[in-house]
């Protein structure tokens, strides 16, 4: 079971960056919709700018992460 769990960290892990990108641009392009069809501001929830800032605060801490792990490797 563990092992299994362990799989699937790994590849959650691996495709962060992916998936955060993929539900925040989607939350953004439902909110434009749903903001055009009801004429409430839903912007303010999850911005455009909001969900860029998000997705580049993801990669840099993967990004860090690696820089860490490869660092500690060489050691």
């Amino acid at each position: 079971m563990w092992s299994k769990v362990k799989s699937w960290a790994k590849w959650a892990w691996d495709w962060v960056t992916v998936l955060v990108v993929t539900v925040l641009g989607v939350l953004s392009i439902v909110f434009d919709y749903l903001e055009q069809l009801s004429g409430v501001d839903l912007t303010q929830i999850m911005s455009q700018r909001r969900a860029a800032q998000i997705s580049f605060s993801v990669a840099i801490a993967k990004a860090a992460v690696a820089l860490y792990n490869s660092r500690k490797a060489d050691a």
